[in-house]
């Protein structure tokens, strides 16, 4: 059992302990519980290994973000989570420049940004020093807070100084494909000037299949949405991704599936009905197809690992049978995988696609959810560092990563955030400003192929409210232009020298 002592500044109300979790190495989320108990709060995890807690926390200047401590062992006496969550940031900085190579004395660090980064980390530790030996707890409190603001921002630095090396050295002497920037589009608005507006602006598309908005009653399906979406991308050429096929979560699965939720055998062989119909009506149409997606989530119809490989086998082989040459990703959702922290059926992401390839399902691409803020569960807002150091994990997964699903808010859904902000509370300015950041993290990464924004546009049944790239109203919005010209910059080589692609490059491109 691990206690902390919560001293202002730092708040831990009720709706952040709601998301906390515990985790145990490499960050992975284990199975505990996390309350509050006479003022402390309290973490408990069977067995006496050392443990770390998750707990959203709002930082001055940072923004509410997911943040963690070091693995803990149990002791006496009650850790401070101010301390702890700063010693965490402080040692994550250096473990990330040993990790990539950017240590002091390094040409490496000779960047302005990885200079800027070294520099503020220092600071931060200072400030962490002076906690750790401060008489007075309330003192100590405070400086630990600092230190923590102080500590994040250099490790979102530090992110950002690496992901300028990795842009350099990736498309510094070439320029980036042709298939660089998609979106999603959900079909169920389109006309001709917006798909015209997504064939300008865009290299790829997105057609998600929600098995309810196709197969509306059992054995009828509506085609028309969708049909207009695949005729347009086969008269212009563009590329189409489609699917899930599988995709067991509330927002998908028919009510009438669900008197079938506790007979598998039911429940695939209705799947394997409704993927044939959506398979050989668009299988000359599309260039991959999205088998499966958060099916190891487990968490509305619940399935075994083997379950789970059936399910998707089936799908591949189902793909290869209309279309020998038709390439298949599996998508993994809340990629930082705290949801197996609350149900012991779920599967990690990088274990349940390790499984997959051990079965000998081959995929082509791993796609990979990265919405944060104001949506479902998993989207909890998180540092720079930590959406780096994601993907970096998903390496180990040897297969081309498509970022399948990019996103932030441009506005927060109710009237307070669920999920955390950054930096600043959601607006068209805070959305920008986040992935004139990411984007070129994730695309920093040798093993990311492709990036796709959430929405194109605002609408009702968006998984990320106000997570679209024009408004309702049609407006287009500030991360739209920062989005082209980032891509357009790409679209010549980067050189050796400069800005990159990042929020210091880009604003002058469109």
């Amino acid at each position: 059992m691990l206690r902390f002592r919560v001293q202002p500044p730092l708040v831990v109300d009720d709706a952040a302990l709601a998301s906390a979790h515990l985790l145990g190495p490499e960050s992975t989320a284990v199975r505990g519980e996390v309350r509050r108990t006479e003022g402390l709060v309290v973490a408990r995890r069977s067995g006496s290994d050392a443990t770390a807690l998750g707990v959203p926390v709002e930082v001055e200047r940072q923004g509410r973000l997911m943040l963690q401590t070091c693995l803990l062992p149990p002791q006496d006496e009650p850790y401070d989570l101010a301390i702890e969550l700063a010693r965490f940031q402080v040692k994550a900085h250096l473990a990330r420049s040993e990790e990539w190579q950017m240590f002091e004395g390094r040409r490496l660090t000779d960047t302005p940004r990885a200079i800027e980064a070294r520099e503020t980390w220092e600071r931060g530790r200072r400030l962490f020093t002076r906690s750790l030996v401060a008489a007075d707890p309330a003192e100590a409190a405070r400086l630990a807070v600092d230190a923590l603001a102080v500590a994040i921002e250099a490790n979102e630095r530090l992110a950002t100084a690496h992901a300028e090396i990795m842009l350099r050295h990736r498309f510094g002497g070439r320029a980036a494909s042709r298939s660089t920037l998609g979106t999603r589009v959900w079909p169920g608005r389109g006309n001709d000037a917006l798909r015209s507006f997504v064939g300008e602006h865009f290299d790829l598309v997105t057609l998600p299949v929600r098995w309810r908005e196709v197969e509306v009653e059992e054995g009828r399906y509506v085609w028309g949405p969708l049909d207009r979406w695949m005729e347009w991308a086969a008269e212009t050429g563009k590329p189409v991704i489609a699917g899930p096929l599988a995709d067991f979560s509330a927002a998908a699965v028919p009510d009438w599936l669900y008197v079938w939720q506790h007979d598998f055998d039911q429940c695939l062989e209705m799947l394997y009905g409704f993927m044939e119909q959506v398979v050989a009506r668009y299988a000359g149409r599309v260039a991959m197809w999205n088998l499966a997606s958060g099916i190891n989530l487990n968490d509305n119809f619940a399935f075994t690992a083997s379950q789970m490989t059936s399910i998707v086998r089936n799908a591949r082989l189902l793909v290869k049978q209309y279309r020998p040459k038709a390439r298949a990703m599996v998508e993994v959702r809340q990629p930082f995988g705290e949801y197996v922290a609350t149900n012991r059926d779920a599967i990690a992401p990088l274990p349940f696609v390790t499984h997959l390839r051990q079965e000998g399902v081959q995929l082509d691409a791993i796609g990979v959810q990265l919405m944060l803020g104001d949506g479902p569960a998993g989207t909890y807002a998180r540092d720079l560092l930590q959406v780096s150091g994601m993907l970096d994990h998903l390496h180990f997964v040897d297969a081309p990563i498509l970022v399948s699903a990019l996103g932030v808010p441009s506005a927060e859904a109710s009237a307070g955030s669920t999920r955390g902000w950054w930096h600043d509370h959601w607006s068209p300015r805070t959305q920008e400003r986040w992935v004139s950041r990411v984007f070129g993290i994730a695309l920093s990464k040798p093993q990311v192929e492709t990036i796709f924004w959430t929405d194109v546009y605002d609408h009702p049944d968006a998984d990320l409210p106000f997570g679209g790239l024009i408004d309702e109203a049609g407006r287009p919005k500030p991360a739209l232009r920062r989005l082209v010209g980032m891509r357009r910059r790409l679209r010549r080589p980067l050189g050796t020298e400069g800005a990159g692609v990042g929020e210091g490059d880009a604003a002058g491109i469109t």
